[in-house]
């Protein structure tokens, strides 16, 4: 398969809206990106044969009775080791052990009633220069609070956010400049046009959307970075479209060119 422009960076379906959700990235790192559709309870093994065949997990999510993982085989390979685990209960230990021993997390979602959770397994030092930041923290409701004042205030970014429907779980890091800028954005009914007009924009991107059906409010984090700390420097945008449908986008992922 040909290296293209566009990849999956999220699929979800929105059962209150009725709606699909798919968000495409732009990014020269990444070669190629397959997805596979499994009825298993786990797909442990398609995520653990895509490794196998030099790809990394992209995203993960259960639609239409099965799961759907994408994965993506980078441009320049490198040899990192990916820790896998799906689990139905929050994998309390593993987040702990992978934050103790340096374990970057690179992916952590819910869908199906299991966590996913992929690590790089390739530890990574906790001091001195080029040491990994990674700190974790778990909330009962949608924490703006503690993302405005101690995450952002800061200087620090979110890196990932998954929300169980009793737990939401948030992995912070350090921005890689000053100017990595996110940003909250709360709505109490669907934000769908907002979506488009982010992206429509070219100036930012959408890190995170999420739907809590206990407040029926939805939670957008936006993102954007530059280059330097010049005002006047370009965004570094990589997110290149939105599409919202009322069917799965099956079409465009075949005109994407991802394999299923």
């Amino acid at each position: 398969m040909s290296a293209r422009k566009e990849w999956v960076e999220d699929l979800e379906y929105y059962p209150e809206a009725g709606c699909y959700v798919l968000r495409t990235m732009h990014d020269r790192s990444i070669g190629t990106q397959e997805c596979l559709r499994s009825t298993s309870l786990q797909p442990h093994n398609q995520v653990q044969n895509f490794w196998d065949d030099g790809f990394e997990l992209s995203h993960v999510t259960w639609l239409e009775d099965r799961w759907w993982v994408f994965a993506h085989r980078p441009a320049d390979r490198k040899s990192k080791i990916q820790l896998i685990v799906f689990d139905g209960n929050y994998p309390e230990q593993d987040v702990a052990d992978c934050i103790a021993q340096g374990k970057e997390i690179m992916y952590l979602h819910f869908s199906n009633n299991q966590w996913c959770l992929v690590a790089n397994d390739d530890p990574m030092p906790l001091r001195g220069p080029g040491a990994l930041y990674q700190e974790v923290f778990t909330f009962e409701s949608f924490p703006a609070d503690f993302l405005r004042d101690r995450v952002w205030r800061n200087e620090k970014v979110v890196k990932r956010i998954a929300f169980s429907g009793n737990l939401w779980v948030v992995v912070i890091g350090n921005g890689e400049d000053r100017n990595h800028k996110q940003e909250l954005y709360i709505y109490s009914s669907w934000p769908g046009n907002v979506l488009l007009d982010i992206v429509g924009a070219g100036t930012t991107s959408i890190h995170s959307f999420h739907y809590d059906p206990n407040s029926k409010t939805y939670y957008l984090i936006s993102e954007r970075r530059t280059q330097h700390l010049n005002p006047a420097d370009k965004p570094i945008i990589n997110s290149v479209s939105v599409k919202i449908s009322h069917a799965a986008p099956i079409e465009r992922l075949r005109e994407m060119g991802v394999s299923q």
